[in-house]
């Protein structure tokens, strides 16, 4: 863990740090989330589990259909702060907050592993680790930070595999994935990751034994089921209950659905993008109804708004420095294929699944980028490998993106220390 030691990531991940904490600290369990208590919500969960020490009834809740990894953690951890007179809201925040730092320790030895020049590795690891929505996401209630942290372990060490072809390196990658997707049926991207790992083998010099084929996809199918599990039940005993997501179509509420046409897939509406600085899922005004303007600006700031009109204004110049960063990152994930198989199918799956989700389910939060922030550990490094390339073809270029993302890195942070 050399790359811990160095001066410069250790300033990038103390700063992040410290925003982070305050951002949470001026930030109430309630405020900027997602299903927290409502109807059987993320901490009625937790506390289901801290009272009465076994799961629930899949379809008494909104979230009572999810895996139960995170809410074991949260239960013990609630439990804990309960019996120490704590305040527990503040202790599941910091639950999160702990478990996106994992995230971004092994985004950081991702970033390291791919990374051709350490100066652009500095800057995705600052891209990474003060991007805005990881700011919020690492201080809500919820089992989305856990997941991100179990991803980004599992993709590190499929990409060891991938490389060194050390075949416990690979039943490390599956035993990390069985924890995910225990954590939330989102994972599933991962096998398919590991599928394609494998597939691979077959044009290269080394040959994966077929009994460790059987027994990895063994161990990835009971894991899958294991997960979906809750869903199926709720789905058997309830056929209004969907299978994909449980109790929580029923309940949905209809204002929420958006045009489920081609149109809507296919647009990207960039008047909006550049003239609202934040979305809503409830209303047009934010672009809602254009997939790609509601994934793209719900990876900056979630589905939320800000009411401080400095924040306003610089959430629009955010959104203009993060075009030009989408489009180096365009440029890279054209390139990803060839440079890296592995980081180039983590996107792809992850993109196919959102797709997939909201197409199936269109409802506008369906399209939220939470469901795929692990795709960053793509497309940070997409947005390098164009910067490399440009850096050997046109300097001009290159250097107007490396400035835009530097400005992303700066105007993020000045955006959370004016919260």
């Amino acid at each position: 863990m050399e790359i811990f030691k160095d001066k410069i990531i250790i300033v990038i991940l103390v700063l992040s740090a410290a925003l982070r904490i305050f951002y949470l600290l001026g930030t109430e369990y309630n405020e900027r989330t997602y299903d927290v208590t409502e109807g059987g919500g993320h901490l009625d969960y937790v506390r289901y589990l801290a009272e009465n020490y076994k799961l629930p009834d899949p379809t008494g809740g909104w979230e009572y259909h999810q895996p139960p990894l995170y809410y074991i953690s949260g239960a013990v951890v609630y439990k804990f702060s309960q019996t120490f007179h704590i305040n527990s809201y503040k202790t599941l925040q910091a639950l999160s907050l702990f478990y996106f730092y994992i995230f971004i320790v092994f985004g950081i030895l991702i970033l390291r592993n791919l990374a051709e020049n350490k100066k652009l590795f500095y800057l995705s690891t600052a891209v990474l680790a003060f991007w805005p929505s990881g700011i919020i996401h690492s201080a809500r209630i919820g089992n989305d930070a856990m997941l991100y942290a179990f991803y980004a372990a599992c993709l590190y060490f499929i990409l060891r595999w991938h490389k060194e072809k050390n075949v416990k390196l690979l039943y490390f990658s599956v035993l990390i994935f069985s924890a995910a997707i225990l954590i939330k049926a989102n994972a599933i991207a991962l096998a398919g990751i590991m599928a394609v790992s494998v597939f691979l083998t077959f044009f290269q010099k080394y040959k994966l034994p077929f009994k460790h084929i059987i027994i990895v996809s063994f161990l990835i199918i009971v894991s899958v089921l294991l997960s979906f599990a809750p869903k199926f039940y709720g789905h058997f005993k309830n056929d209004k209950n969907d299978w994909l997501i449980g109790g929580a179509l029923p309940a949905m509420n209809r204002r929420l659905f958006v045009g489920n046409d081609f149109k809507n897939y296919a647009c990207f509406d960039a008047n909006k993008f550049i003239k609202q600085p934040f979305t809503s899922s409830w209303e047009d005004w934010g672009g809602r109804q254009c997939f790609w303007n509601y994934l793209l600006k719900t990876s900056l700031f979630g589905e939320f708004s800000f009411k401080n009109n400095f924040q306003s204004k610089l959430g629009l110049i955010i959104s203009w420095t993060f075009l030009a960063v989408l489009f180096y990152s365009i440029i890279g994930f054209i390139l990803g294929a060839k440079k890296n198989i592995i980081i180039f199918s983590n996107a792809l799956l992850l993109l196919f699944l959102i797709f997939l989700f909201k197409f199936k389910i269109p409802s506008s939060s369906n399209g939220d980028f939470r469901y795929i922030f692990p795709s960053l550990l793509s497309f940070i490094p997409f947005n390098s490998y164009s910067l490399e390339y440009f850096k050997k073809t046109n300097t001009a270029i290159f250097y107007f993106g490396t400035v835009a993302s530097v400005l992303f890195v700066l105007l993020s942070a000045l955006f959370f220390i004016l919260n």
